[in-house]
């Protein structure tokens, strides 16, 4: 039998007689992906590929991950290559749906991809409402605020201290 490509994985079999399976790419992908978000990451973890439809030693895990905001196919994907069923994504932007796939690759080349996961990082905190200042007297001042109406269970506060053109410190919140 001649094989053009391709890995022998062989095992003996009964009675001593041996048995030879030549590797392909994989003929399925990864399947039960689970989807794991923050605000500015996203973790997936996998099932592998079943054994009967691997076609060979999996060496590693091709995973990309899309912007699904993005119609431009000049914005490539981000992709990282894994030997492990999990990848995380990070600096990614908040509130946004993004399109994972996977496949498996043999020392033949890689499978099929995996159907699209979509899934989406956490929309972060929406800005402060009725801001208002009072001033108390020449050094001091009260700030009030209602929080954002989406404050998806968070939101920031920050106060800097400005150069002045008069003589005490402005402050920027």
């Amino acid at each position: 039998m001649k094989v053009d490509r391709g890995e022998a994985m062989c095992w003996e079999g009964s009675m001593g007689k041996g048995k030879c399976h030549w590797g392909t790419d994989p003929s399925a992908a990864p399947t039960n992906i689970r989807g794991e978000s923050s605000e500015t990451s996203l973790t997936f973890n996998f099932d592998e590929i079943t054994e009967s439809e691997r076609n060979g030693v999996i060496r590693m895990y091709e995973t990309k991950l899309q912007d699904s905001t993005v119609t431009s196919s000049d914005v490539p994907p981000i992709t990282k290559n894994v030997t492990r069923e999990r990848v995380m994504f990070d600096k990614l932007k908040d509130g946004t749906p993004y399109i994972f796939n996977v496949r498996g690759y043999t020392s033949v080349g890689p499978g099929v991809w995996s159907t699209d996961v979509i899934s989406s990082t956490v929309p972060g905190p929406g800005p402060v409402r009725e801001l208002n200042v009072h001033t108390i007297s020449h050094d001091s001042v009260s700030v009030t605020w209602q929080p954002p109406q989406n404050d998806n269970g968070r939101y920031d506060i920050t106060i800097s201290q400005l150069p002045s053109l008069n003589q005490g410190p402005v402050y920027q919140m």
